[in-house]
């Protein structure tokens, strides 16, 4: 019987030390005191060395679990990436199928802040635009590609321009237009304005300041060119019944009043106009003859280069209005006869199109004109581009413009974005979000791993722990452990009992 009470008794005791022991690593939860006084083992060895532990726990799981190389090494695992893929590529699916636009898609992932975004956006983008229209750069390359166009142009053969399709459509055009023109009476309406508006100024200046002395030359040239047409036509005009007529009455005319009556009656008029017809016509057959009447002529046409314009205009019997008009109208009847017909028109594009095929190129052309195009163009869109990025409203349009593009964009659906055939856009997609990924995890990674201080996380954690809660937690993982202890001090208290009174027997 001792010995059975030994043993029960040393069980006893054995457990009730240890689940006193246990107990008392959590419990008492706070300091106690009986009359002031504290009582000892209060609060519980965890409660009291709570921020010790949490620091020990925190530094050791920061060194020793998750280290920066352990985390990396996740972040880098072939799970974590087919996971990151397959959601990317499942993503990219819906889009492809997705009948929502790309506004409505980026106003559910800004929430509120889409339109204040938008707003934003535009105007950075319309101030950058600007600003770089606005810079010499910008105009450089302008001048710099129109004066490549424009030296590629000049470099051309005239031949080639001329030859072209273009050019026939230009020319064909040309004649049109002026045949409109005729036809609607506005040129009339041109000539005749012109001359009323220019008339006025030149009625005190001689034929001879208003007319080229270049065009007074060459008529006189053409006189002399022309002096056998001119023998042959006065040789008609005498034999012409009109002039016969005039003539024969100035020599009757002559013959009774300049002769005796007597003599007169036995002249014959006929005779005299025969015998004066027949001389001239010999005499208009000699080349002396043919200059001597050329240059009659030359002094008669210089003469009338003296005349002052309001003095022909004196000599019309008609009001200023009315010369006006009459010279107006003999222009227009003129141009009329001529040009509608496209003698004049015709003859001016021939001789301008002989003289472009002499010439090796455009530019040629031009310089022969004394006419640096080149320059002048450039020059003209270089004004014309200053004008326009100067202007008020430069502003205003970039932004309309940039507006109502960014707008369409919105607009589109995400299935025509990402839709396209025979392209894998969602494994695209995925292999490069992949590879940024790869890069910052190893490029960055382990500098906001440090920054994160797992140590310093874990034990804030532990410390905001209730000792409840924390006790709950240790219980609930080491639970059949403690229960263990717990029987092995009955154990070793039953072990004791049974020593004790066999050695009290030995001894």
């Amino acid at each position: 019987m001792k010995y059975i009470i030994g043993i029960l008794v040393g069980a006893v005791i054995g457990y009730i030390t240890n689940w006193l022991a246990i107990k008392m690593l959590f419990r008492p939860h706070e300091e106690k005191r009986i009359f002031g006084i504290k009582v000892p083992f209060t609060p519980g060895l965890i409660p009291k060395e709570r921020k010790r532990i949490a620091k020990s726990v925190g530094e050791a799981i920061g060194a020793h679990l998750l280290t920066k190389e352990t985390i990396l090494n996740s972040l880098c695992s072939d799970k974590i990436k087919e996971a990151l893929s397959g959601w990317i590529k499942g993503e990219v699916k819906k889009l492809e199928t997705s009948d929502s636009t790309l506004e409505e898609n980026l106003k559910s992932l800004l929430n509120g802040h889409y339109e204040e975004i938008k707003g934003d956006l535009e105007k950075n983008i319309t101030a950058m635009v600007v600003e770089e229209v606005k810079g010499n750069e910008f105009k450089n390359k302008v001048t710099s590609i129109v004066r490549k166009e424009i030296g590629t142009l000049l470099n051309n053969s005239p031949k080639a321009v001329l030859s072209s399709q273009a050019y026939e459509n230009i020319r064909l055009n040309l004649i049109n237009n002026l045949n409109e023109s005729m036809e609607n009476g506005a040129i009339k309406e041109n000539i005749l304005n012109l001359i009323s508006g220019k008339l006025e100024g030149i009625k005190e200046n001689t034929l001879e300041e208003i007319i080229p002395p270049t065009v007074i030359g060459n008529l006189k040239v053409y006189m002399y060119n022309k002096r056998h047409e001119i023998g042959k036509y006065i040789q008609g005009a005498l034999k012409e019944e009109k002039y016969e007529i005039k003539i024969k009455g100035i020599i009757s005319n002559i013959l009774s009043t300049q002769l005796n009556p007597m003599i007169a009656m036995f002249v014959n008029s006929d005779t005299i106009y025969n015998k004066i017809v027949g001389g001239a016509s010999e005499m208009l057959e000699t080349e002396e003859t043919l200059v001597d009447i050329v240059l009659i002529l030359n002094e008669v046409l210089t003469k009338v280069t003296k005349t002052k314009v309001i003095d022909i205009l004196e000599n019309i019997p008609a009001s200023n209005e009315e010369q006006e008009n009459l010279i107006g109208e003999k222009l227009w009847e003129f141009l009329l006869s001529n040009v509608k017909e496209h003698k004049v028109i015709n003859t001016l594009i021939e001789g301008v199109e002989s003289d472009l095929s002499n010439s090796d190129t455009l530019g040629a052309v031009f310089n022969k004109a004394g006419i640096n195009l080149e320059e002048e163009l450039v020059n003209f869109v270089e004004n014309k581009l200053d004008m326009f990025l100067e202007s008020y409203g430069l502003e205003s349009s970039i932004s309309k413009f940039l507006t109502s593009g960014l707008q369409r964009i919105l607009n589109t659906e995400m299935k025509f974005i990402f839709q396209k055939e025979g392209r894998d856009l969602s494994s695209k997609i995925s292999a490069i979000t992949l590879d940024l990924y790869s890069t910052f995890v190893e490029n960055k990674a382990s500098d906001f791993i440090e920054l994160f201080n797992i140590s310093k996380v874990v034990e804030e954690k532990i410390n905001e722990f209730e000792v409840t809660y924390a006790e709950e937690i240790i219980l609930e993982i080491a639970s059949k452990e403690l229960s263990a202890i717990t029987w092995l001090g009955a154990v070793l208290g039953a072990v004791m009992g049974i020593l004790t009174p066999v050695l009290s027997a030995l001894y």
